[in-house]
């Protein structure tokens, strides 16, 4: 996983996926057993942090579903630390 913009790259474990998933060597993608899902290198994908470590300068990332994208905007959820936003921001005028 790696997020070009911040230069940040890491893991989405293979366990953490939705199905039991084998490598073809041949073609270098993952395929899905039960669903057929394919990753291929270069694949754009959603996910999130779940794991930052600071010394071994490793970061744990788990896929999120299209579902949980739309549950992050609507309760306004910071994608970063997972946190609640419930400050309102107000737009203030200048006086002159």
């Amino acid at each position: 996983m790696e997020i070009p913009d911040k230069y940040i790259s890491g893991l989405i474990h293979i366990s953490t996926l939705d199905d039991y998933y084998y490598y073809d060597e041949q073609k270098s993608i993952l395929v899905g057993k039960h669903t057929g899902k394919i990753y291929r290198i270069g694949d754009v994908l959603n996910a999130k942090v779940v794991k930052a470590d600071k010394i071994r300068m490793e970061i744990d990332f788990v896929e999120v579903s299209e579902d949980e994208i739309k549950i992050y905007a609507d309760k306004k959820i910071d994608k970063f630390t997972g946190q609640v936003n419930s400050s309102k921001k107000t737009k203030c005028k200048k006086k002159r």
